[in-house]
C-alpha cells in the first residue's frame, strides 16, 4: 500500500493544531502521516507539535526560521514528506474554520485505500482534493 504524507503547514494555530492532528488522523489510512510544517510562530505552535510528534507515531514535524508563505511552507513539506518515504503527499491547511468547526469536516468518503484512485478525499469548505487519483 502506498504511504500517504498529508502536509499541514501551521503559523499561530496553537488553538487548532491538536483537534485538527486529531481529526485528520481519524480518516488517515493506518500507515498514514501527517507533516506538521511550523514557521517559528510565535505563539508556539511548533511546540504543540513536537509535543503531538512524540506522543504519537503518525506525527512528523518540519520547523522553518521564519514566516515564508503558504506555498513555501508546501514546497519545503513536500520535499520533506518525500525523504520520509511518502509515495503520495497531500496538503490542507490548519484553520479550524474551515475543518475541525463544523463537526468535521473531515470525512471519509469510500474506504481508504491510496492505492486506488479516487477513493479517499480529504474535504473542507465545500470542496475536496482526493488522494490516490
Amino acid at each position: 500500500m502506498d504511504v500517504l504524507v498529508v502536509c499541514l503547514p501551521t503559523y499561530n494555530e496553537r488553538e487548532n493544531l491538536e483537534a485538527m492532528v486529531s481529526a485528520l488522523a481519524e480518516v488517515l489510512p493506518h500507515d498514514g502521516r501527517i507533516l506538521v510544517i511550523d514557521d517559528n510562530s510565535p505563539d508556539r505552535t511548533g511546540e504543540i507539535a513536537d509535543r503531538l510528534a512524540a506522543e504519537r507515531e503518525d506525527v512528523d514535524v518540519l520547523h522553518r526560521q521564519r514566516k515564508e508563505g503558504l506555498g513555501p511552507a508546501y514546497l519545503d513539506g513536500f520535499r520533506h514528506a518525500l525523504a520520509l518515504g511518502a509515495d503520495l503527499v497531500a496538503e490542507m491547511t490548519s484553520r479550524t474554520t474551515r475543518t475541525t468547526s463544523h463537526g468535521s469536516s473531515l470525512q471519509r468518503r469510500t474506504p481508504i485505500s491510496c492505492s486506488a484512485p479516487d477513493t479517499w478525499q480529504v474535504a473542507g469548505r465545500g470542496t475536496g482534493a482526493s488522494c490516490g487519483g
